[in-house]
C-alpha cells in the first residue's frame, strides 16, 4: 500500500524557491502531491480582468514545467474550493494538507472552514506565511489595531527582529505515484483569443518564476540607483516592475 500523500494547494504562491508550504511537505519525506484550483465560486472574490487571467495562464505554464522536472504533477482544477479540495484528499487518500495564507476577507474566512472542515476528518491541515515580510498580528498600534499611517507602521517595523531568510528551492520532491486527473489549462480559455489583444503583454513582459528573479536581477543591477530620484516621473522606467510577480507569488518578498 502507498504512503499517503501530502497536498500542497499552490494559490498566489506559484514559484518553488522560498515557498514554506512546498518546503515543509518536502520535509516530511512523504509523496507530494500539487494543486492550483480556479475558483470562481468562492463567495468574494473578486473576478480576474482580462491581463490577469493572461498572466496567470503564463506562470500557471511555468509552473507546471517545473515541477514536472520534479516528477511532480500539477492538478488543476476548476470549481469551489471545499469541493476541489474534498474530491481530491477522497481520490489520493491524503491526509495532510498544506497552503500559504492570503489575507483578503473572502480566503480568511474560507481558509478558517476549510481548516475546521478538514481536522474534523482527521486531516491535517496548515497554513504558512509566504507573501509578506511581517504577519498581519505581528504589527499593531499601542491600541492593539491595524497602522492607518505609513511612518508609524514603519518605526514600528524596525524594532521587530529580521524577517526569515529565504528558503531554498526542493533539491528534490518525492513524487506521488497517484496520478489524478485535472483540467487541461488552455480549457479554462485564460488567453485572449478572438481578439488576441495581448501582443504587448508578451512584448514587455514574462510571467513565470524565472521572470520574476530576471525581473528583480535587472533592477538590482542597474535601475535600485536612480529610484529614488525617479520613482515619480513616468517617463523614466526606474521601478523595479515586480508587481504582477509578487501579486502571483512568482517571487518571495524575502
Amino acid at each position: 500500500m502507498s504512503e499517503q500523500p501530502v497536498l500542497v494547494w499552490f494559490r498566489q504562491d506559484l514559484r518553488l524557491a522560498d515557498n514554506p508550504a512546498l518546503a515543509e511537505a518536502v520535509k516530511t519525506g512523504k509523496p507530494v502531491l500539487a494543486l492550483y484550483i480556479l475558483d470562481d465560486a468562492t463567495p468574494g472574490k473578486w473576478a480576474m480582468g482580462g491581463a490577469s487571467r493572461w498572466w496567470l495562464h503564463g506562470s500557471l505554464k511555468e509552473l507546471s514545467e517545473n515541477l514536472k522536472r520534479h516528477g511532480v504533477q500539477l492538478i488543476l482544477r476548476r470549481g469551489r474550493a471545499a469541493d476541489v479540495l474534498d474530491a481530491i484528499i477522497t481520490a489520493s487518500g491524503a491526509d495532510t494538507v498544506y497552503w500559504n495564507r492570503q489575507y483578503e476577507p473572502y480566503a480568511i474566512a474560507r481558509d478558517k472552514d476549510l481548516k475546521a472542515s478538514l481536522k474534523s476528518r482527521n486531516i491535517s491541515a496548515e497554513s504558512f506565511g509566504a507573501s509578506l515580510l511581517f504577519e498581519p498580528w505581528e504589527l499593531k498600534s499601542q491600541s492593539g489595531t491595524p497602522f492607518k499611517v505609513f511612518t508609524p507602521f514603519y518605526k514600528t517595523a524596525l524594532k521587530l527582529p529580521p524577517p526569515r531568510k529565504p528558503l531554498p528551492a526542493p533539491k528534490s520532491i518525492v513524487a506521488s505515484d497517484k496520478t489524478l486527473p485535472g483540467n487541461n489549462l488552455r480549457d479554462w480559455g485564460l488567453l485572449p483569443l478572438k481578439p488576441d489583444w495581448a501582443a504587448g503583454l508578451r512584448k514587455a513582459w514574462a510571467p513565470g518564476e524565472v521572470g520574476a528573479e530576471k525581473r528583480l536581477k535587472d533592477f538590482l543591477a542597474g535601475k535600485i540607483g536612480g529610484y529614488q530620484r525617479g520613482r515619480d516621473i513616468p517617463g523614466e522606467q526606474l521601478t523595479s516592475r515586480l508587481s504582477p510577480h509578487l501579486h502571483f507569488g512568482e517571487i518571495s518578498p524575502h
